[in-house]
């Protein structure tokens, strides 16, 4: 917003500049001059915003006096302290003592999980042995239920075959029975026949 209003300003101070000098100069090849800058300069983006080498210094500090930057500045120890090397090595001290807290802190997870892994993998193992066996069981039931209907169907199939064989030896031995009786009545005929 604050680059708005500047191009703002600037574009009027250029306006109030020009329409001056159109006033003190009247020549037609001044006029021809001054279109065509104003139309080169019409040619470039007006969004360009000023970079800071561009802006007074009293200008940035006006600007980023109402900026908080609190934000972005890190906290720190409110007293100053000057860096030496016994601070250093404090310092790096306890840097390697918290990546050493880390590394027992992540060795340990890695550990628990691979603990917890095994154990989902027994357990994993056994529900398979457990179906397994339950698979085991159950074909066996179903072979003894197959075996029993089997047997089953044999026997009404034997009671069927006999019972077929039964009635084809009684229509057998109806047929048989006509037949005899028949050719004794002919055979009578025959001979009474023969009589007269």
């Amino acid at each position: 917003m604050l680059w708005k209003k500047w191009q703002t300003n600037k574009g009027f101070k250029d306006l109030a500049k020009s329409t001056s000098s159109e006033s003190g100069r009247s020549s037609p090849a001044v006029k021809e001059e001054r279109e065509q800058s104003m139309w080169k300069e019409n040619i470039r983006p007006h969004s360009r915003s000023p970079t800071i080498l561009e802006m007074s210094p009293q200008l940035i500090r006006k600007k980023l006096e109402c900026v908080d930057l609190s934000q972005y500045v890190r906290k720190t120890n409110t007293d100053p302290l000057l860096q030496t090397d016994e601070l250093n090595q404090q310092q790096a001290m306890q840097k390697a003592e918290e990546v050493h807290q880390f590394r027992q802190y992540r060795t340990r997870l890695l550990s628990i999980r691979g603990i917890e892994q095994e154990e989902r993998l027994k357990v994993k193992d056994q529900v398979l042995e457990m179906y397994g066996e339950m698979r085991d069981s159950l074909d066996e039931a179903r072979q003894k239920i197959f075996n029993i209907r089997e047997e089953y169907r044999n026997k009404l199939l034997e009671a069927e075959r006999q019972r077929l064989e039964s009635q084809a030896a009684e229509e057998a031995a109806i047929r048989l029975e006509p037949e005899k009786k028949v050719p004794a009545p002919d055979t009578q005929k025959k001979q009474k026949g023969k009589k007269k």
